[in-house]
């Protein structure tokens, strides 16, 4: 997780440098190694795929994310009210990215 938000760390610096978002995409690929079964970097790295224009491989992350926040399960701790909230968030943050690849296929 701490890779992943080094990640987004390097893209809210400066979100139209390629070469900001490719230390961004570096650190989510590490992280992705890590833990593949992370949705948030599946996410990013899915965004990434998309801005490159490898729309497969975008979609086929988008796909793993929402599958696996499917699975997310809540912390045992109560002090996380907004546990659910959060993956309804990151949900439809992937759900977005995912018709902007059929938007871009044209399907």
């Amino acid at each position: 997780m701490a890779l992943t938000s080094l990640g987004i760390v390097e893209i809210q610096i400066n979100p139209s440098l390629q070469s900001q978002r490719e230390k961004a995409a570096a650190l989510f690929f590490k992280s992705y190694e890590i833990d593949d079964t992370n949705p948030l970097t599946m996410k990013h790295l899915a965004d990434f795929f998309f801005f490159e224009n490898d729309l497969k491989l975008s979609e086929s992350l988008c796909k793993r994310a929402i599958f696996y926040c499917e699975r997310l399960k809540r912390p045992d701790t109560s002090d996380i009210p907004t546990f659910r909230r959060e993956v309804y968030l990151l949900r439809s943050d992937i759900f977005f990215i995912l018709g902007k690849v059929y938007h871009k296929e044209e399907d």
